[in-house]
């Protein structure tokens, strides 16, 4: 978003073409929404302001053959995890990670998609931090605080993943009529 701000969408979009490529990628929830802020600063939410880039983005890059997708961030989520810390899974400095077994964030980030999906004429969308990072570090208590309702098995974090990524990707599939 900041180098669409920065330079337009036509610009970018005629930089892709001169690189002989004919796809973009739009990071929409972005690293400023994860990232730690001076003093526990909880920043307003990039989501809507980056929707302003991106229907920009698309005018230029569909008029010139080029395809947008666009990079969903997932589970790392700074902003969120200060609003709600019961929420937080592991925190990786500058991120913080949100447990994916918090069913209230996932019905957040699949109201994000719906609005993403239905409303601008996008490719496809990628699922991005869609992972338990370190989890081998955390004792068997924290497993279960973590995820009560799976049982803690060797695949356990594999079946929770999966999932996550089946729940927000129907989500997609349901109602992104321009998706690839």
């Amino acid at each position: 978003p900041g180098d669409i701000e920065k330079y337009g969408s036509k610009f970018i979009i005629d930089k892709v073409i001169d690189g002989g490529l004919n796809t973009v990628i739009f990071t929409i929830k972005t690293y400023r929404d994860n990232r730690k802020f001076a003093a526990g600063e909880i920043p307003k939410s990039s989501f809507d302001k980056n929707l302003n880039f991106l229907k920009s983005l698309i005018y230029e890059a569909h008029n010139k053959d080029v395809k947008v997708y666009v990079a969903f961030s997932t589970l790392y989520d700074y902003r969120m995890s200060g609003l709600y810390p019961e929420w937080k899974h592991y925190n990786l400095y500058p991120i913080d990670f949100i447990s994916p077994c918090v069913n209230e964030y996932k019905e957040y980030l699949k109201h994000l998609l719906e609005k993403l999906v239905t409303n601008y004429d996008i490719n496809g969308v990628i699922l991005a931090g869609l992972y338990f990072p370190h989890t081998s570090e955390l004792n068997n208590m924290e497993k279960e605080n973590i995820c009560d309702r799976y049982n803690h098995d060797l695949n356990w974090k594999d079946q929770i993943i999966t999932d996550y990524a089946r729940d927000l990707a129907e989500v997609v599939n349901n109602h992104c009529l321009s998706c690839d």
